[in-house]
């Protein structure tokens, strides 16, 4: 009877011990996956809804992200974006009229001070009439209250600019406007 008792112990210790080690060794490989720069853990999350023909996304996956804009110049640190895609294509419905789907894109990309710097040298390089851009434009509803204040006391002789290098088709509908290591980004289709 003892040896059962000890041998059920023993079995019990071995899985017990098993998935904590496991447990353990999932979470900080989720963490190596998810840092920043300086080694902060960023969390990701992503929200999605469907009403119709039309689908919101809310994430701050950059991989998710990398699916519109690219990265092989510079990449952000993080991401934070906001995706409306209205699908226009054909239904069901006899009198409905296909057309082309339209996507609705905000996103608040982070940098680190290097790649920020680097971003706003090759912008400042190109020889191009500055766009006229409005502020408003930048204000995302969903956009932190911090962000929001930083972006309307951002300079008022600073009209934002057109997309060099994140869309894939440099898309002249894809604005930019520059904070403090950050970009704010609009586009659409």
């Amino acid at each position: 009877m003892r040896k059962r008792i000890f041998y059920f112990i023993t079995i019990f210790l071995f899985f017990y011990t098993n998935n904590i080690v496991l447990s353990c060794t999932e979470s900080n490989t989720n963490k190596k996956n998810n840092t920043n720069s300086i080694g902060e853990f960023v969390p990701v999350i992503t929200a999605t809804t469907k009403d119709g023909n039309k689908t919101t996304t809310m994430s701050t996956d950059t991989n998710e992200l990398k699916k519109y804009l690219a990265f092989n110049y510079f990449k952000p640190e993080q991401v934070k974006f906001h995706l409306t895609y209205i699908d226009n294509s054909v239904s069901n419905d006899r009198l409905s009229v296909p057309g082309p789907s339209d996507f609705y894109l905000e996103a608040i990309l982070y940098f680190d001070t290097i790649t920020f710097k680097a971003i706003t040298t090759s912008y400042m390089k190109q020889d191009w009439v500055a766009p006229k851009y409005n502020k408003e434009e930048f204000n995302f509803s969903w956009m932190d209250a911090i962000i929001k204040q930083e972006l309307l006391h951002s300079d008022s002789n600073y009209h934002g600019h057109v997309d060099l290098f994140f869309t894939m088709l440099n898309n002249r509908n894809c604005h930019i406007w520059m904070l403090n290591r950050k970009l704010l980004i609009h586009w659409h289709t």
